[in-house]
């Protein structure tokens, strides 16, 4: 969206998985997935006296691993492992105009994983029970270790 070359909003996102299941055997059925996803977003503004970009970006990587056990007709167990790592760019100031300083904030890198397990367990007909634990795990990843929070009254 923009007027010509004097101002522009470009803004989008991509995505793409590559996904396999494999039947291991008739009780264990495997599902893996790679899966990538970005979003980018740009504000400029151009003319004779003003040449103004401010550019943001997040990147996503992500391994996934379920297995599902068929134990007996009434239990269904699944468990496996995730991974994203997660590439931001908080944002980027390119100025070519007096009064603005280009500013380009550090680029943060994290990884966020999981493990789980869950039964779902048919107690009769009409009723199912679905029980399970997860473990998180958020990690900061590289030399940015600064972390902005938002106070709403200006402090």
């Amino acid at each position: 969206m923009g007027l010509g070359d004097q101002f522009g909003i470009n803004w989008g996102n991509a995505t793409g998985t590559i996904r396999w299941n494999h039947l291991i055997n008739s009780k264990l059925f495997s599902n893996t997935s790679a899966i990538f996803s970005t979003y980018d977003y740009l504000i400029a503004i151009k003319n004779a006296d003003v040449d103004f970009k401010i550019k943001s970006a997040i990147k996503d990587v992500n391994i996934k691993q379920e297995f599902q056990y068929f134990a007996n007709t009434r239990n269904k167990i699944r468990f496996g492992f995730n991974a994203i790592h997660h590439g931001i760019i908080p944002g980027q100031i390119d100025a070519q105009m007096g009064g603005i300083t280009p500013l380009k904030l550090t680029a943060n890198k994290s990884l966020e994983s999981a493990l789980f397990v869950n039964n779902e367990l048919a107690a009769s007909d009409k009723f199912t029970i679905s029980y399970g634990i997860r473990l998180s795990a958020f990690s900061l990843l590289g030399n940015n270790k600064n972390i902005y929070t938002y106070n709403e009254n200006g402090d």
